[in-house]
Formats: C-alpha cells, sequence, structure tokens
C-alpha cells in the first residue's frame, strides 16, 4: 500500500491545547482503529486494550507516548475530535484501498452504493436529540467504504446525497441508489462529475413508474438473462432481468435524459414450508430500475443491482450485529465512532477478512500491525 494509516492521520486537527498533548493524536487514533479490529469497541474496552498491549503497539508503532492513555482523556478526545477532519483522513486512506484492490482487474467503471444508516442509540431524549443518521459510500467491487457524511436533523438523505456526489467529485462512476433517491437532481449532480446512477422506480415517482410499464407493454426488451441460485436453507431464488430501450419511449420529457434504459427485475422465491419439507411457498416480486448509463450489455446492469445489497449485508447489517453500532449509547460526536468502525473494517477487508466476526476474534489472539 503507496499510504499508511499514520500517514493520513497526522493531519486530523488535534482540539487539545499545546501544552496539554502528552500523547500524540495519531497514534491514539490509529491505537483506536486496532482495538476495533480487534473488537473492542466502547471507551472502556478500548481503554483496557491499550494498556494491556501497549508494549507491542510501541514496538510496532514507536513515539514518543510514555505511557498509554486513560479512559477519561481517551472520552474526552474523541468526543471534542473533529468529524471534518477525521473524514478526509478516512476518504484519502479508504480511496488508496480500492487503488489497491483493484490493481490489475481491467476495471474501468466502478460501482458505488449509497445509502443512509440511523444510529439508535446517540438519541438523547434529556437534551431532545434524535438519533443521529449517517450516509455512506460502499464500493461493490473493492468491497470498500469510501466516505461518510452526517445528516443533519431538518433534511434528509435526498440532499445529503446529491451534496456528498459533488464534494467527492469521483469520475466513470455508476452510483446505485434505492428508490427514495429517483430524483433529477441526483442525476444532474453525477453528471456533472462525469458519473452515472442506477436507481429503483416505486410509487414515489408515480408518472415515471407508470410510463415504464406502459413502455414495457408496447415494446420488447432488448437483452433478457434469467439466473437461478442454488438451494439454501430451504430458499432457492430465481432473478429475470430484462433491458428496454426507454428515453424518448417513455413520452416524459423532463426524464428523457436520465431514463434513457429501463431495467425490469422478475425476482421469483421458492421456500420449503416449515414443518412440510415437500412443501413450496413461491413468492413474485417485479422491481423497476432506471439509468442514464447507455451502452453496456444486460449483465452489467444486473450485476450493478445485485451489488448494491452489499451495502446491507456487509456494511449495515455488520455494524448493527457484531460492531454494536445501534446498541452504542455514545451520544457524543457519535459520527467518530462510526468512522473509526469503517477504518476497522476497510482494514480488515483489505487484509482478507471476510467473517468479521469470526476474524476480529482471531485478530484478538494475535494483535496485528494492519496499519503498517
Amino acid at each position: 500500500m503507496s499510504i499508511t494509516l499514520l500517514d493520513v492521520l497526522v493531519d486530523v486537527p488535534d482540539p487539545r491545547r499545546v501544552e496539554g498533548r502528552r500523547h500524540p493524536l495519531p497514534h491514539v487514533l490509529l491505537f483506536c482503529i486496532l482495538a476495533n479490529l480487534c473488537g473492542a469497541h466502547s471507551y472502556k474496552r478500548m481503554a483496557a486494550f491499550i494498556p494491556r498491549h501497549f508494549k507491542l503497539l510501541k514496538r510496532h508503532f514507536p513515539s514518543d507516548m510514555k505511557k498509554p492513555i486513560g479512559k477519561s482523556q481517551l472520552r474526552d478526545l474523541l468526543a471534542s475530535l473533529c468529524p471534518e477532519g477525521f473524514e478526509s483522513a478516512f476518504r484519502l486512506h479508504a480511496a488508496a484501498l480500492e487503488a489497491d484492490a483493484l490493481v490489475g482487474k481491467g476495471i474501468d467503471e466502478k460501482t458505488a452504493a449509497i445509502d443512509g444508516k440511523a444510529m439508535k442509540g446517540s438519541a438523547d431524549m434529556a437534551t431532545n436529540q434524535r438519533m443521529k443518521q449517517i450516509l455512506s459510500v460502499f464500493g461493490t467491487v473493492g468491497r470498500v467504504i469510501l466516505a461518510h457524511v452526517e445528516i443533519h436533523q431538518k433534511t434528509n438523505e435526498i440532499p445529503a446525497a446529491q451534496e456528498l456526489i459533488l464534494a467527492l467529485g469521483l469520475k466513470d462512476r455508476l452510483y446505485t441508489f434505492d428508490a427514495m433517491h429517483c430524483q433529477v437532481k441526483t442525476f444532474e449532480a453525477a453528471i456533472a462529475v462525469g458519473s452515472h446512477v442506477l436507481v429503483q422506480v416505486k410509487d414515489n415517482q408515480e408518472g415515471l413508474a407508470d410510463a415504464v410499464e406502459r413502455m414495457a407493454a408496447t415494446n420488447s426488451p432488448v437483452q433478457v438473462c434469467e439466473v437461478t441460485d442454488k438451494t439454501e436453507r430451504g430458499r432457492k431464488e430465481t432473478r429475470r432481468v430484462e433491458m428496454f430501450e426507454a428515453g424518448p419511449r417513455l413520452g416524459l420529457e423532463r426524464w428523457e435524459p436520465y431514463a434513457r434504459v429501463a431495467l425490469r427485475v422478475t425476482r421469483t422465491v421458492r421456500t420449503r414450508v416449515p414443518g412440510y419439507w415437500w412443501r413450496w411457498q413461491t413468492t413474485v416480486e417485479i422491481s423497476w430500475y432506471v439509468t442514464n448509463r447507455a451502452g453496456r450489455r444486460l449483465t452489467y446492469y444486473a450485476k450493478a443491482i445485485r451489488d448494491h445489497w452489499a451495502i446491507e449485508n456487509r456494511n449495515h447489517r455488520v455494524r448493527d450485529g457484531f460492531l454494536g453500532e445501534d446498541a452504542s449509547k455514545i451520544r457524543v460526536n457519535p459520527g467518530i465512532v462510526a468512522r473509526r468502525k469503517s477504518f476497522a473494517l476497510n482494514l480488515g477487508r483489505a487484509n482478507g477478512i471476510d467473517n468479521i466476526q469470526r476474524g476480529f476474534w482471531l485478530n484478538l489472539q494475535d494483535v496485528p500491525p494492519y496499519a503498517s
């Protein structure tokens, strides 16, 4: 890797007075991230992890730190840390990790899923503080969390996503979204930076939803593909994806430059009835997607639609489950906590950890110098 974790953490602004900086901020943050990699996520557990492995940490990462930082000092430091400065360091490190993960793969256009998540434990009734929400960008090819932005209480994730796309300025990306983000301004933001959007269509855009169904009734699909998964845990899914040339055929001038391709995904799921292994229940679900990225084969779009769920399975579910993000009661600066966990997830996956719970438990048995 061309850049180390310490290289990016050295630029994070230190909120302490110069006279009170007994523990170098880059090393404190590094030790906290390594603690997260070993399953220590709370202030108490991080404060216990650092003294326990202090000699080992100093040997791998030399500094002028004479003794480990205490729990109260650690809590106060992280609570006063600048989220923007920490986020800048995170984005720089994530970009380097993704570049390393994609070396030699010959991918000319990368996909990235964007979705929001609430941190339920951050709500504080005593101060009338609602739960914090954070929007994440997940690179589905390299399995790297690329960026975050906190969603202000008086807005929602739609304008936050549009601003984040513009702020990142990533070219040649296909951003995938759920139906909430089926907005003209979202397409315009991606086009402004040289990227594209693939988004689900639901009744929040009634005119567009009706138009794609009418178009499909009078036009044949350009390409069709069908994939059937093997039966696992009494469940078997078949996905049929059909691609239609949309644009002018929709009859909607406003959406013509953005909904250039329409995709119909029909999911047929067969599940065994509990207690009756020979009986099956069948459900059929039809979903519509549109994109302004034309000129690709159907398999490209089908994979992008399927990969969008990686942000749920490999990010949100892991955070709520093993990382205990929803259960966390940290209410002051919870965005720092979320970014620390993202650092740990990215480093773990970059070092070959696929099962996060098992991998972090094994790390605890032999603390690894991942950041070196």
